[in-house]
């Protein structure tokens, strides 16, 4: 029976210490500052446009995390897509805003925007009230690309709003976008992402 006590003991031991190895490791990839970016649920997806939905697609990931798809065979703007609002950055750190996006079918799309659109302490918008945008034009079928951008916060901007979307037609998936403090240096979940130390639902 000591003996058997003993085991278990020390078996408690190394869980523990693996349990704060696993949470230190964590703490190091907790730095994407935008939540629900592993699209688990579409209660985690804010839409940029409530009459234009997308939908989460379990089937088509990059590798192993879900991707948000988007359709439209509409040539006026529509503004399909996903947001995130009001994210708080520092005044003259630098920024990094990354996401993958793939399509099943090139000739399909017109233009993807992802625009940060910045605010200052007291809500009103900067001047320029874009901070960073990319416009695509250009696809490849079937292929995961990443588009990247980098920013430094300028002394006014206090929170931005990040939005990904089709500006027009198109058939596009979306993944793991991340806004980081910093460079890039792979995709990283949220700590909001997380649901207990050492794993994640």
């Amino acid at each position: 029976t000591k003996v058997n006590d003993l085991g278990t003991r020390v078996s408690n031991v190394e869980q523990t210490a693996d349990s704060i190895s696993l949470k230190v490791s964590e703490t190091v990839l907790k730095g994407n500052m935008l939540t629900g970016t592993m699209f688990r649920r579409e209660s985690e997806v804010t839409w940029n446009n409530a009459s234009y939905k997308g939908v989460i697609s379990t089937a088509v990931q990059l590798r192993g995390v879900n991707s948000v798809y988007l359709e439209s065979t509409y040539t006026s703007t529509t503004n399909k897509g996903i947001k995130w609002l009001k994210i708080p950055v520092t005044a003259g750190k630098k920024y990094n805003m990354s996401f993958w996006y793939k399509t099943p079918d090139a000739a399909s799309n017109g233009e993807m925007w992802m625009e940060m659109r910045g605010y200052k302490a007291d809500g009103s918008a900067t001047s320029p009230s874009q901070i960073v945008y990319a416009r695509i034009t250009s696809f490849v079928a079937n292929t995961w690309v990443k588009s990247e951008s980098t920013f430094t916060a300028p002394q006014d901007l206090a929170t931005v709003d990040v939005l990904i979307y089709l500006a027009t037609k198109g058939k596009m998936y979306i993944a793991r976008p991340m806004l980081i403090e910093g460079d890039y240096v792979g995709w990283q979940r949220s700590e909001q992402d997380y649901d207990y130390i050492g794993g994640n639902l």
